[in-house]
């Protein structure tokens, strides 16, 4: 996946993250795809610079504010830098409402927009958000 000296995700780490952040395997293999392919010098984390690449963030007037959120979700580092697990975190903040099915299980209140929001973080290109994008 993405570079090619890149280790890949064992299992027990795709199933650890999916409890955590309610992403499916699918979508953390996608996302995971997405960070090595921004960690250009195969490092395994990800800085400040490393956002700043991204053309969309880098003309956002809230990109520093964009990025500002990966690294001041982890308190417990003092380094600048973002491994995959902070990444994916980070990332879940963004995921649809739940809701607790019946049986006590986390379902999402609809899976379809959680697809959209991963699409675009995952896919190269990008595209501005109109006002005919956001729905109630």
């Amino acid at each position: 996946m993405g570079n090619s000296g890149s280790v890949s995700l064992q299992d027990e780490d795709i199933e650890k993250i999916e409890r955590e952040t309610g992403f499916t395997a699918n979508q953390i293999d996608r996302l995971y795809s997405r960070f090595t392919s921004l960690d250009k010098e195969e490092k395994g984390y990800l800085s400040r610079d490393d956002f700043l690449r991204i053309p969309e963030l880098a003309i956002n007037p809230l990109g520093d504010r964009i990025v500002h959120a990966f690294f001041h979700d982890n308190k417990e580092r003092t380094d600048d830098n973002v491994n995959f697990t902070d990444f994916v975190k980070v990332l879940a903040h963004f995921r649809p409402i739940e809701r607790k099915n019946s049986n006590g299980t986390i379902a999402p209140s609809n899976p379809q927009n959680g697809d959209k929001v991963f699409e675009e973080v995952t896919k190269g290109g990008g595209r501005e958000v109109g006002g005919g994008d956001s729905q109630e």
